[in-house]
Order: C-alpha cells, then structure tokens, then sequence
C-alpha cells in the first residue's frame, strides 16, 4: 500500500502548489471589476520522495516483495500444498522455497491548468472561484530480481512425475517470467494491470472570498476563507497506478499579513488552515503491514476523516520597476494524518500508515506588471504575468519536487 499512500499524498501536497500560481496576497479588486486568471505548472521530480524518517528514498523503494515462502503462499494460488509436501520430504526445504525478489517502478508526473475568475465586490471585498485541470501520467512496470531455487531443489527431490514435481514445474514457470506472474495474481486479486496510467481530470473546486480588513502606510491585512467541494476523482482502489485528483469536501482559511519596508520592499506572512469534513470511501483494508496487496474480499466502503492541514509562508517581494517585480519566499506544511474506520473489525489504523506529512519548501517568483502603466495612460490592457518555482526540498512523506507554474491575470 506504501506506493497508493504515497500518491495519494502528492495530490494533497499539489493541492497547495496550485495557490502558488498566484501568490496570496491581500490585494482585492476595484468594485464592478471582474479578474479572470489562469496558471499553467509542471511538477517533476516525483518519483523521489521523503520517508517518514526523513532520509530522501525513491518512491518504490518500500514497494519490495520477497517472494520466499510464506509471500509465495499468500498470492500464488496452489503453492501451499507444494510447500507442505516439500517440507514432508525435508525438513524446511518448502519453507527455503524462493522465487526471488519483485519491485514496483514508478515514474509519475503531472501537469495542470487552474482556473481562477475574480470578481469586485467592494474596494475591500472581492470572491472568486477556482479549480485545477490535471493532467496525470505514470509509467509503472514490475521489474524481477533475486535469485529462485527451483532448479536446485527440483535436482536434489527426486520427485519424478509426483504432484510435487508437477508443483515445482509451476513453480519454476513462474520464476521464468515474474512479472507476468505478478500481473495475473493482480488479476486473480481483482487489481487493473500494471502498465501505463494517463489521463485528465478536474481538481477540488474552491470558492472563495478574500476581504482587506485593515490597511494603513505599512500595514494591510486580509482574510480569504474557502469552501472546497469535492469535484475532483477519487482514488480507485483496484489501480495501483492511478492518481486521486480530488474527493475532498472542506473549509479553509489564508491570512495574510503584508509589511510594506518601503514604498518598493514588501514582507508577507501567508497562514492557511484547511479542515475536511468527514466521508465516506472505497479502501482494500491489509491484513497487516506486510499486506501489500490486500485482495478484494477486503474492499470495504469506510468512514474516513482526512487529515487538517495547517501552512505558513514567509516571502519578501521588491518592486525593481513600477512594471517589475521579484521575490522568493520559504513555506512549512503540516498534515494530520488520515483516520479511517468500518463495520467489519479489521484494523483500519493500516488505512492511516503514513498519511500524514511535513513539507519544507522554498522558491522565487518574477513578475510583470502594466498596472501602473495603464493608470499612467502608457499601456493599453492592465494583466500581470506571474513565473513561479518550488522546490520541495524536506519533509516527511512528502515528494522531493520542482514545480515551474505559469501565470496569467487580467482586468476587464
């Protein structure tokens, strides 16, 4: 389950990426005036990810499966009686039975386009809604490894034309073609092949309001508070390889704080508080931790409380020109974890292993801007285009990414 945690947290955390499109800020519109925006980013570098011990691993490197004994009896069917028979003939010969090792390669990655329209409500008051485009593409495949000891205990049984030597021959086909192996007990366990995921869907849709409560020389605050309704895909539990792009429902809340040093320098405390409401959803519940591929007898339909997520950003912008500005900016995001529960007594606290994270970030941003052009008479259309870069450079459970976003807003 480590891989489907692990990308069910990148949407989360990409949840978040989508804001930096536009920076927060405690800007709003002139009344009447109506803002359409639109962010287009690129996030790389997922398939490298932050352990809950915070040491930089690969995204699969969790993902392992020996196939000794106890695994191959789990997920093969008809191998217990094999190694039954095997161990009647000698002693831990069917329990040192192997079929080498198996990984999971992953390498996903995604693009989105955010739209995000504006509207004035009053000098200090403007609302808007928004929602992501994303675009997922992950290319999996099974990769054998190890080494199996069929041949060396079909050479010393002796077992001729028994049932086990029959076994063994199974057995050994198996450990000649792994990954086919493996994408049948997929199969036989109701999961979608292993292979190429790729698709488009639409994000969480939020809406929103944000409201300047205070402005002086200095200072200028503001609220945006959100309702996020679950527009987005959700996880299907029968795909290894697929991408939740959404199915959260909530209410969240940015305040940002602005200090204005001088007339160009302008220091900014961004905090976001996001709390989800609880739901219900499709989950295969392991057995264990060691339950990597829990079969479809043990789908169940659970209750779940997604976890809050709490963000701060401290970021600095200085104003070169009236038309140019840049700055950067370090961020710190904390999520709860998840919490899950159903009707059928299994242990459901596997459903919330590593569902929560940290994330350490830091990035820079350049913009231009014919605003004040355009109140000079000297620029015929007022839009501001945003470059932004994120580099997600710590954390626990979280990707190890660059994220490029493109950002266009205008005025009318």
């Amino acid at each position: 389950m480590v891989l489907k945690i692990y990308l069910l947290l990148i949407l989360t955390l990409c949840r978040s990426s989508f804001g930096w499109a536009g920076m927060e800020t405690t800007a709003t519109l002139p009344k009447g005036v109506y803002s359409p925006e639109f962010s287009f980013g690129v996030i790389n570098g997922l398939s490298e990810k932050f352990d809950s011990s915070g040491s930089l691993v690969n995204v699969t490197d969790q993902y392992h499966l020996n196939l000794n004994s106890q695994n191959i009896a789990r997920y093969f069917q008809g191998a217990a009686p094999l190694i039954g028979v095997l161990n009647s003939f000698k002693e831990s010969m069917g329990t040192d039975l192997s079929l080498g090792t198996i990984d999971f390669e992953a390498h996903p990655s995604i693009d989105y386009f955010v739209i995000n329209p504006a509207y004035g409500v009053s000098k200090k008051v403007a609302v808007g809604f928004g929602f992501p485009i994303i675009h997922f593409r992950n290319e999996m495949q099974i990769v054998a490894g190890g080494t199996s000891n069929i041949q060396a205990i079909k050479a010393t049984s002796g077992f001729g034309a028994s049932d086990a030597a029959a076994g063994l021959a199974l057995a050994a086909s198996y450990a000649d073609n792994l990954p086919a192996a493996v994408q049948t007990v997929l199969a036989n366990r109701g999961y979608k092949p292993i292979g190429l995921v790729d698709f488009t869907a639409i994000g969480d849709t939020q809406i929103y309001a944000r409201y300047r409560y205070y402005e002086s020389d200095r200072f200028r605050f503001a609220l945006r508070p959100y309702l996020l309704l679950p527009t987005g895909r959700g996880d299907d539990p029968d795909d290894l390889g697929d991408l939740a792009t959404g199915g959260y429902s909530g209410v969240g809340l940015f305040s940002t704080n602005e200090y204005y040093a001088t007339n160009k320098w302008i220091f900014s405390g961004i905090f976001q508080y996001e709390a989800h409401l609880p739901d219900r959803v499709d989950k295969r519940v392991p057995l264990n931790a060691s339950d990597i591929l829990p079969s479809l007898a043990q789908k169940e339909n659970v209750a779940r409380q997604a976890g809050n997520i709490f963000d701060m950003t401290f970021s600095n912008k200085y104003f070169l020109f009236s038309w140019f500005d840049f700055g950067g900016f370090f961020d710190v995001s904390y999520k709860d974890p998840d919490w899950f529960d159903g009707g059928r007594g299994l242990n459901y606290a596997y459903l919330s292993q590593d569902t929560g994270y940290t994330s350490e970030k830091w990035g820079g941003f350049i913009e231009f801007s014919t605003i004040q052009s355009y109140f000079d008479k000297g620029f015929a259309v007022p839009f501001i285009v945003n470059y932004t870069f994120v580099n997600a450079f710590a954390g626990a459970n979280t990707p190890h990414s660059w994220t490029h976003i493109m950002n266009l807003r205008m005025f009318f």
